[in-house]
């Protein structure tokens, strides 16, 4: 059985750390329901299952149906299974990007089983003493400021969108 204490990052080795990896690495919901200790719906794990599967995945659908959680499931599985994964999530606003998406997002990796994994601020999620290994930052889309989410590069980058009504 996996525990927060066997998953402690000082009890660790790299043959732990690439057993994690290789076990949902390619299972996002194995890693939602065992690290996270959550359930999907039918709708999240058709979204966590496209994720996977595709490069580019856009969501329309209506409210409530829990798209900002499976957001914040999706930034922390590939923080966690991706090698120098960069996450960027943003929002129309700032407002929007601190309720709707960070703010569960945070909550999410607080009660995980790979909370003591990461050092977690206002706007962003990284390892713990490694902090340019992979990280999530949280940004505010803007037109008028496009260079906010400009000059990230990694093998494993995302931006998830969330609230995207302005976004072209």
């Amino acid at each position: 059985m996996i525990t927060r204490e066997n998953l402690n990052p000082d009890n660790l080795t790299a043959d732990d750390v690439k057993a994690f990896v290789g076990r949902y690495q390619d299972d996002p919901i194995r890693f939602v329901n065992e690290i996270l200790q959550l359930e999907v719906d039918s709708n999240q794990k058709e979204i966590l299952e496209s994720i996977r599967d595709e490069d580019y995945v856009s969501i329309a659908s209506g409210r409530g149906i829990g798209k900002s959680w499976v957001l914040s499931f999706v930034a922390i599985w590939v923080l966690c299974t991706k090698p120098s994964a960069k996450i960027l999530v943003t929002s129309n606003t700032d407002a929007q990007s601190k309720t709707t998406l960070w703010s569960p997002l945070c909550s999410i990796l607080r009660k995980s089983l790979v909370s003591e994994w990461f050092d977690v601020t206002t706007e962003r999620i990284n390892f713990k003493g490694n902090p340019d290994l992979a990280f999530i930052k949280r940004l505010v889309w803007s037109e008028n400021n496009v260079e906010a989410v400009s000059g990230y590069h990694s093998k494993n980058m995302i931006y998830l969108c969330d609230e995207s009504s302005k976004y072209p």
